[in-house]
């Protein structure tokens, strides 16, 4: 029969050496992409309607398609 234990298990006390937001390795990547989307996305509304122009080598559609691939995904699969 399968005994359950009452006492969690006792974890090591983290040293304080900063702030929380760099306790964990995901939380500043998904902090920034938290940040790149609110920034991203109004710029890509004003691009989509015409009323900003950005010089890239390739079409808005392709600029947008490499964002969401490598800029934003990239940053939540690392967060």
């Amino acid at each position: 029969m399968l005994k359950v234990h009452s006492e969690p298990p006792k974890q090591a006390a983290l040293a304080n050496s900063g702030p929380a937001i760099f306790a964990l390795g995901f939380r500043p990547f998904f902090s920034a992409a938290g940040v790149a989307a609110v920034i991203l996305i109004p710029v890509w509304i004003l691009i989509w309607m015409g009323r900003l122009e950005i010089p890239h080598y390739y079409g808005s559609v392709g600029w947008h398609s490499h964002e969401m691939l490598f800029g934003y995904a990239a940053a939540i699969i690392a967060g």
